[in-house]
């Protein structure tokens, strides 16, 4: 296999949100890029930009999460008014709209036929059949506030971290949830792409490993501050975490996993904030506190290519590939929006 590089283009502004970027989401076939502001309103940006950026009215006082469903078409969100809001593009219409359970909802999200949402919304999860419109269960209660939530990358599965561990289920079919307990809370949870393992950053700064299919767990300590960030890489070969300015990544491929390795240590120029590994190739992008953005190629050499400094626009605190990886969207903390060209050459 030759060797490649990505070569990035000029950053392209792409407009503002007003404030913070909360939630920054490509649509799955690449025509928009969703932004949701901390402060309710959520613009989608049409790609490339050949209409009107749509605005849609969001959350007041604030849009804490968005999520697209598969058709491209409808896009789901939930915020600080009790109410969860589908809405359609590029219409700008409001489909409909669902008491949430609670003021704040914390996480949405799709399952990946797009028959099924969920959402968390204090310590009750609610699942949703949008098709028949109405509840696939009733909604359950956890011992504590749902950290966060994600539905497996195949199947019905969904996993939900809150105090006392993960839970596993396939709503709607009346079996037993299956626990995957400690006595801790984590505050992210990502499934690996192949399933195999489900990694949770803890509020004790500690990362676990589980192992979905024998419940066994790997507890990895020694990160200088809360984990930021979780992102694995397409194969599920490597989980990349951030830490203060450390970016660990640990290689899980083989029968035990991260299980006595070292991670690879990444030097950075800030403290990192964001992770987002490619779609289909193993490039990792990192955001940081300076307003930098870093690509770490495949085999992670100690040195990565920088993309972009956005000094001017505070941290990076959203980071998206589209789908087919040609483009990286980034958020800044005081609202911009900007799109990095990737082109990749044959060396």
């Amino acid at each position: 296999m030759s060797a490649s590089r990505l070569n990035p283009g000029v950053p392209i502004r792409i407009g503002s949100v007003g404030d913070y970027v909360q939630d920054l989401r490509w649509s799955p076939d690449g025509r928009f890029l969703a932004a949701a502001s901390i402060s309710g309103p959520i613009s989608v940006f049409p790609h490339p930009a050949e209409e009107p950026i749509i605005v849609l009215p969001g959350h007041a006082p604030g849009t804490q999460t968005i999520d697209w469903h598969p058709d491209s078409r409808r896009l789901v969100s939930g915020g600080q008014d009790a109410r969860i809001r589908l809405w359609q593009v590029p219409e700008s219409t409001q489909l409909d709209a669902w008491p949430a359970g609670a003021d704040w909802i914390e996480r949405v999200a799709w399952n990946r036929d797009g028959e099924r949402l969920a959402w968390s919304a204090g310590r009750t999860l609610h699942v949703r059949d949008i098709a028949r419109g109405c509840y696939v269960e009733t909604p359950y209660d956890f011992p504590s506030t749902v950290a966060d939530l994600d539905w497996a990358p195949r199947g019905r599965r969904l996993a939900a971290s809150a105090y006392g561990g993960v839970w596993i289920w396939r709503p709607g079919e009346g079996k037993e949830r299956r626990l995957l307990g400690w006595k801790g809370s984590s505050h992210l949870m990502r499934w690996s792409p192949d399933a195999r393992f489900i990694a949770t950053a803890d509020q004790d700064m500690t990362v676990h490993f589980w192992f979905t299919d024998s419940g066994v767990d790997l507890r990895m300590s020694g990160f200088p501050g809360k984990i930021r960030d979780l992102a694995w890489e397409s194969s599920s070969r490597y989980l990349a975490t951030a830490s203060g300015e450390m970016l660990a990544v640990w290689d899980c491929s083989g029968p035990t996993g991260p299980e006595g390795r070292t991670p690879i240590m990444l030097p950075g120029p800030a403290a990192v904030t964001r992770l987002a590994y490619a779609h289909a190739q193993p490039h990792l992008a990192t955001g940081y506190k300076d307003g930098s953005v870093l690509l770490w190629p495949p085999g992670l050499h100690s040195v990565g290519q920088r993309l972009a400094t956005f000094s001017d626009a505070g941290a990076i605190v959203q980071l998206d590939w589209s789908p087919d990886d040609h483009h990286l969207a980034v958020g800044t903390e005081q609202g911009e929006v900007f799109l990095l060209n990737i082109k990749e050459s044959r060396r």
